[in-house]
């Protein structure tokens, strides 16, 4: 296993993330091959003493949640500042690639977001049609216009058309944000001392009736990853014959 050499310097977040990576049980791209395959959760230290895991990591982490309901009745605001429950965006049909962030995050969040844009570039699909992506911030202090910006930034890289709620960036209260991460295992806290948030790096994949599918972890979503794993999580609804034959491989 490569060892990741200590960097001070680095912003607290970006550190878990690259741990988590490196720990992580790797990158998104480790599970192409066999989807079905569990692997170890990220922050899930095992026998290992609370002496031995960094002061940096201590609280953060992603769980493996697999098969939990997301609370759908959750209240959220959009772009716009329209107010949205996370149950608008489960229709029974289209499964949903939910990313927890946060819009002045210095770095992490901006790695892992510009992987997803990635994958989703190289993906024959458009947001909105047969999947739905959504962005939750997990900061309270973000407001419409940093979650506008933000989405506004990523759709122009991505450079697909995206369809009405396809790829939506939100906004909530505290209360309802710790709903969600500790319904799906993503763990986070804030670092006074670098005035940011402290959290790891990774993706969720969500079938179209709310139940957490996968929990991907690290900062790299290949589009044959990305693919599979909607395909899994539509139950083999969508996609081609290949896409069910390389679900069996």
């Amino acid at each position: 296993m490569t060892r990741i050499r200590r960097v001070p310097a680095l912003p607290t977040g970006l550190v878990a993330g690259l741990v988590a990576f490196a720990l992580g049980a790797g990158s998104a791209s480790a599970d192409a091959p066999r989807l079905g395959q569990s692997r170890t959760p990220v922050g899930n230290t095992g026998p290992a003493s609370a002496e031995e895991v960094p002061a940096q990591l201590a609280g953060i982490g992603i769980e493996d949640r697999r098969g939990v309901s997301l609370p759908l009745e959750l209240p959220l605001r959009d772009q716009e500042g329209r107010a949205v429950r996370l149950g608008d965006y489960f229709d029974g049909t289209r499964p949903v690639l939910l990313v927890m962030a946060y819009y002045r995050c210095p770095m992490l969040c901006t790695l892992v977001l510009n992987a997803v844009g990635a994958g989703l570039k190289a993906l024959a699909w458009n947001p909105g049609e047969r999947f739905r992506v959504v962005t939750v911030s997990i900061d309270p202090r973000d407001d419409a216009k940093a979650a506008r910006d933000k989405r506004a930034n990523h759709l122009k890289e991505l450079g697909k058309p995206v369809a009405a709620r396809g790829w939506d960036f939100l906004i909530a209260d505290e209360a309802s944000v710790r709903k969600l991460t500790d319904t799906i295992g993503f763990r986070y806290r804030w670092d006074e001392k670098a005035h940011q948030y402290a959290h790891a790096a990774g993706l969720f994949v969500v079938t179209p009736e709310g139940k957490l599918s996968r929990t991907m972890t690290g900062v790299e979503f290949p589009e044959r990853t990305l693919r599979l794993a909607l395909v899994e999580a539509a139950g083999g609804k969508i996609g081609d014959a290949v896409d069910q034959i390389q679900l069996l491989c």
